[in-house]
């Protein structure tokens, strides 16, 4: 509506504001509250603004501004777990993945869905939505997509004719669910959840029920309480909301995160939540903290439970441009992936030992767990970590070659393969500091992880009696430490 100044004036001294976007972070709708109050004495100072500004760049902050984490905040334990095995590019920004049969679907930014058959090895796509795919939920029959404007749109899963439209929801849909029936497989619902805090339950591509809460939603989650009751748990801003699926409403809330509640799971009896930097590990039963893992260094966007034989392991995804992956017993952080050179915006695994990561480059990368990454390597590594040399002792080169050269896993059965060299044309930046290379700045190849990184980071020389280096090669400063 077209004001004039006078006109406008009036209004605001009425009341009127402006309109605040819904997934607006807490800290800039606070911000923005109080410097919009009546009184100018209620209204924080210059210097006051510009620190909550400081405060919520910080938060936002693109990952080439956050530094490598410092040795205090993770330890990872093992560097050749997982290995990339195909790197697929696509036209656009990956939103969302999802594998449907023995194809890989990726949203896209642009609107498009782009599909790559894992047996064949080719790529094709589809025009989809006008805009930004956010999700793709696959149900068996169908495949369900949503859009940023609240369209979601149904596809049959063999063909990929659209079959029916739906524009219930008024806002952004970042969350779609499959709820199987507690006592028939063959029956489910589908729950889309909206930035509006609006759920709608789909059954049989009708809308059955409607659930309102009060914040946006994130994502969706589906939690068993015994063998005949389930819950659908619901992350929001900086909330978690448990819904009881027969009586259609919240019953329970706590604060789990600062910020959003970007991604929930469900393993064995512990939730898994992530926001801001951290992720924090709940008992499904209690809502008990049971633990908060520390190692991104910006927002944790995703978070992927993965089955690799007797071993299962979460994944998480973050806009610092890494993934972590944790044990689910020991929640010790086990390898650190940093092939991508943009946020991680989805993990889905896709087979056994086969996980796939899609992201801002993009790109998706197809990860592969490798056959020789031992169990009992792994725990003697684990043991070996925690008996540790007092930092206060200097420890030379020629101690390091009798550590390595001693140590249990310097047997043959047990000697680990170099690890797979990043091609120098992959990479832009150093791995650590982020610096772009250039004329000046030159890549160098850490021996015992394979990444690259510049001279400053990279600069540290030691025997790898078990890499087959019995000279000292060049190693990263993380690798060193």
């Amino acid at each position: 509506t077209y004001f004039s100044n006078d006109k406008l004036g009036l209004a605001i001294l009425r009341g009127l504001r402006p309109s605040q976007p819904p997934l607006c972070p807490k800290l800039e709708k606070q911000l923005m509250d109080s410097c919009w109050k009546k009184s100018p004495e209620s209204r924080p100072a210059f210097s006051q603004i510009v620190n909550q500004i400081h405060q919520a760049i910080d938060n936002q902050r693109s990952p080439l501004d956050h530094h490598r984490r410092s040795d205090a905040d993770i330890r990872i334990v093992n560097q050749s777990l997982v290995s990339l095995d195909k790197r697929i590019h696509f036209g656009s920004e990956v939103m969302c993945c999802e594998v449907v049969s023995d194809r890989l679907l990726a949203g896209q930014m642009d609107g498009s869905i782009g599909i790559y058959d894992l047996e064949k090895k080719n790529i094709s796509e589809f025009k989809a939505h006008s805009y930004r795919v956010y999700t793709i939920l696959f149900t068996g029959k169908h495949i369900w997509t949503s859009f940023e404007d609240g369209v979601i749109n149904v596809w049959d899963s063999t063909t990929l004719e659209k079959l029916k439209t739906f524009e219930h929801h008024k806002g952004l849909v970042k969350s779609l669910l499959m709820v199987k029936d507690s006592i028939d497989d063959n029956e489910y619902s589908v729950w889309s959840g909206d930035c509006l805090g609006f759920i709608y339950l789909w059954r049989d591509f009708q809308c059955t029920q409607t659930i309102k809460l009060e914040e946006a939603i994130c994502c969706m989650c589906l939690v068993p309480v015994d063998s005949t009751e389930q819950s659908v748990w619901v992350g929001t801003d900086g909330d978690i909301h448990r819904i009881d699926t027969k009586l259609g409403q919240s019953v329970q809330k706590w604060k789990a995160h600062s910020g959003m509640v970007n991604s929930i799971l469900y393993d064995d009896g512990k939730l898994w939540s992530c926001g801001n930097k951290m992720i924090c590990v709940w008992d499904s039963k209690t809502q008990k903290l049971l633990k908060q893992l520390k190692g991104h260094t910006a927002r944790i966007l995703c978070l992927a439970v993965i089955h690799n034989g007797r071993d299962k392991h979460v994944w998480s995804g973050s806009f610092d441009r890494t993934i972590l992956i944790w044990d689910t017993r020991t929640f010790i952080c086990l390898q650190e992936l940093t092939a991508h050179t943009d946020f991680i915006r989805c993990l889905v695994h896709v087979g056994p030992g086969i996980v796939c990561s899609g992201s801002g480059d993009n790109t998706v990368i197809i990860w592969k767990y490798n056959a020789s990454s031992d169990p009992r390597a792994e725990q003697s590594n684990l043991n070996h970590k925690s008996d540790e040399i007092n930092n206060s002792i200097p420890v030379d080169n020629s101690l390091l070659s009798y550590l390595y050269s001693n140590h249990p896993l310097s047997a043959d059965k047990y000697a680990p393969e170099r690890p797979k060299w990043i091609n120098d044309r992959e990479v832009s930046y150093c791995f650590s500091c982020h610096n772009q290379f250039n004329l000046v700045r030159r890549r160098h190849h850490c021996r015992m992880c394979g990444q690259i990184f510049c001279s400053q980071c990279c600069k540290m020389k030691i025997p790898l009696p078990t890499l087959e280096y019995t000279k000292p090669v060049l190693v990263c400063d993380n690798c060193y430490n």
